[in-house]
């Protein structure tokens, strides 16, 4: 399972926090039960939009780890800083496809 999350920073300054915080969560992800791959990406020529595409073995751990960012207040923090509401997509691997 895959999820793309765009957060799209309301100033520059917001994008520096928001870029900080993520980066950090970045860090202690890969320890979570499930957890395949964890990526903070910036949009070509636009700093104030980053995605955090996230891969997990299962749709049970990439619900884990969205309770525990909610439960720590990681959501909540990070809302003051964007322009617009969190964005998910969600995506399901085809069986048979090989993950690189």
């Amino acid at each position: 399972m895959i999820l793309i999350t765009k957060f799209h920073a309301r100033s520059n300054e917001a994008a520096a926090e928001l870029r900080r915080r993520l980066l950090t969560t970045a860090a202690s992800v890969p320890a979570e039960t499930g957890n395949l791959g964890y990526e903070v990406c910036e949009l070509e020529g636009r700093p104030e939009i980053l995605y955090v595409v996230e891969s997990w073995q299962t749709a049970v751990d990439a619900a884990g780890h969205v309770r525990r960012m909610e439960e720590s207040g990681a959501i909540a923090g990070v809302l003051p800083l964007l322009a617009e509401p969190l964005s998910t997509t969600t995506l399901d691997t085809i069986p048979g496809e090989r993950s690189s």
